[in-house]
């Protein structure tokens, strides 16, 4: 099984864009650490929301306090993220 380990996003999509296109369609997915905070949170939150069911979440500590985001954040993890 491949695994691809992406760690403090910091809202930064074209980043985050430039690496997915380096993960195998087949490769499981963390994401850990500090996803939002940065200048694309609701896109990058968007993005990450639409991986589906291949990626699991390790929240970050800029990721505790997402304020407005915190619902979307629950609904996106479908329970999968560890704080």
């Amino acid at each position: 099984m491949k695994v691809a380990a992406l760690y403090d996003i910091h809202g930064n999509l074209p980043a985050l864009e430039a690496v997915l296109a380096e993960v195998p369609d087949e490769a499981a997915i963390v994401i850990g650490g500090d996803v939002f905070s940065g200048p694309m949170p609701s896109e990058t939150l968007s993005r990450v929301r639409g991986l589906g069911r291949r990626v699991r979440f390790v929240r970050g500590n800029a990721d505790r306090d997402l304020g407005p985001y915190e619902e979307q954040w629950r609904t996106s993890t479908n329970g999968c993220w560890r704080s």
